[in-house]
Formats: C-alpha cells, sequence, structure tokens
C-alpha cells in the first residue's frame, strides 16, 4: 500500500522476525530498523523505537497497537464476511492476538450478531496474554519461536472484556500443528496459524458448542524458510526418525542452511 501511494515505508522490528519478513519487506522498497530482543520497558524495544524515530524525524506513526482504526476494520469487514460465509451461528471465533485487532474487532461484531459465540484467544506459552485473560493460566513471561503473536504486556487495541477464555499452545504443538496443516490440507501456513489450530482442535472437541468453530490463519510459510526448525521437518513416508530437507536449504549446500539473527545488521531508513 506504501510503495502503491507513494509513501516511504520504515519498518521496526524486533531481531526474532524471520530473514525472509526482512527480505520480503525491503524487496517491497521499506527501510528496516532492528532491534534486539528486550523487554517492553526497555528504550530499545522496537515500539520504543518506533515512537521516538517518529517523534524525532517527524514520521506519521501507525501505532497497530494502539490505533483504534486497527480493530474497527475488523469489526467492519472482517466480521461480516466471516457471518457471510458461514450462513448461520458460529459456536466460536479463535485467533492469537499481535497487535488484537483482529481479535477484538471481529469478536465484536460475532458478540452482537452471533449469539451464544465464544470468542477464544489462541496464546503461545511463553506468552502473559493468556493470563491477563484468565489467572487460571500461569503468569509466565519467557521466550518461544512463534513469531507474530502473543507478548508480554497488554496491546491497547486488544480488548479483553470480549474474551471468553484463552488456549495456551507450546512451541512444539504450534510447529506440528502447521506440518499438519501442509501435509493434511494443502494449507501452506506458518506457525502461528499452527498455534490458532491447535487451540481451535482443543475447542472444536467440546460439545456444548452452537455451531462451527471459525479460526483465523494469519501467517504463510515463505516468511520461514530462513528458520531453523524448517531445515528440517519429520516426512511421514520416511521412516521412523526420516525427514525432508527443504528444497529452499539444498540450493546451496549446507553451509547456508541457516541464517542468524546475530549476524544480520541492517542500518537505519536515510530519510
Amino acid at each position: 500500500m506504501a510503495a502503491a501511494r507513494g509513501y516511504r515505508l520504515a519498518c521496526v522490528m524486533p531481531e526474532k522476525m524471520s530473514m525472509d519478513k526482512r527480505v520480503a519487506l525491503a524487496s517491497l522498497g521499506a527501510s528496516l530498523v532492528i532491534t534486539p530482543n528486550v523487554p517492553p520497558d526497555d528504550e530499545r524495544n522496537f515500539r520504543n523505537v518506533a515512537r521516538r524515530l517518529a517523534r524525532e524525524r517527524g514520521w506519521f506513526h501507525t501505532d497497530q497497537f494502539a490505533n483504534p482504526a486497527n480493530p474497527r476494520i475488523h469489526e467492519s469487514t472482517t466480521g461480516p464476511e466471516i457471518l457471510t460465509q458461514v450462513d448461520g451461528p458460529i459456536g466460536a471465533f479463535v485467533a492469537g492476538a499481535g497487535t488484537g485487532g483482529t481479535l477484538t474487532g471481529v469478536g465484536r461484531f460475532l458478540r452482537s450478531h452471533s449469539p451464544g459465540v465464544r470468542i477464544v484467544l489462541a496464546d503461545p506459552i511463553g506468552s502473559r496474554l493468556a493470563h491477563l485473560v484468565s489467572t487460571r493460566h500461569p503468569d509466565v513471561d519467557s521466550p518461544y519461536q512463534v513469531e507474530g503473536i502473543g507478548g508480554s504486556v497488554l496491546p491497547e487495541v486488544l480488548d479483553l472484556t470480549i474474551l471468553d477464555e484463552a488456549e495456551r499452545v507450546s512451541d512444539e504443538e504450534s510447529i506440528e500443528t502447521t506440518m499438519r496443516l501442509w501435509r493434511e490440507e494443502g494449507l501452506f501456513v506458518g506457525p502461528s496459524s499452527g498455534t490458532a489450530v491447535a487451540a481451535a482442535l482443543r475447542v472444536a472437541s467440546r460439545p456444548e458448542l452452537a455451531g462451527p468453530v471459525v479460526v483465523v490463519l494469519a501467517d504463510s510459510w515463505d516468511r520461514y524458510f530462513s528458520k531453523p526448525w524448517l531445515s528440517w521437518h519429520p516426512d511421514p513416508g520416511a521412516g521412523r526418525g526420516g525427514g525432508t530437507r527443504h528444497p529452499r536449504r539444498e540450493r546451496n549446500g549446507p553451509s547456508d542452511t541457516v541464517v542468524r539473527n546475530s549476524e544480520v545488521r541492517v542500518p537505519e531508513p536515510p530519510f
């Protein structure tokens, strides 16, 4: 959108984000600022750096974690689209929360148009958000591999009052579910989609639901070719202990199979 409208775009990202995401953004003309993986109260945290750069350089800060336009567009578009496609009562809506805009916006719409629907957060183990939804979940703040969802602090646009519950999902279950989606459904999605589907499968097993479970698959596998977990994954036809090397990995031999974040240095935007 920035390219189409002639805007110059700067993306501030923590170094946890994959090299593939960086390459895709840079290929589209964005400038990248890569920050350390540090807590939200650290001045080097990506959100704090974005605020500082916007303030110092006079940039427009989209601030998707706090901008009310984020959930509002999902309430006015994504929610109605889901209800139209399902064409009947919905038992539950399950999604992860990056900024929280999708979960909040769709949740608000479905609350008022599909009586009995349950709105469920799918959260990686290591994120604190599940605990903020329900104290039955432990208050844990630790690293995890899944990108783009979860966090240490509540995003401003995530409305806890519309959430009924949360399901915590481990990295291992998220990645295994992602690979099942590849093999069994032909859906080439990324790990945060695996997190959401793993949570949705648990919710769908409950007999009290009033309709189908809708789940959002928000990422694609081509954003993770550089991640170690994708370099070697189980092949159901290879026997116990077998595996398949991803073709992207073999192109230049084993020496370049992993691109590590620590080797990447991206300068700040020149504008």
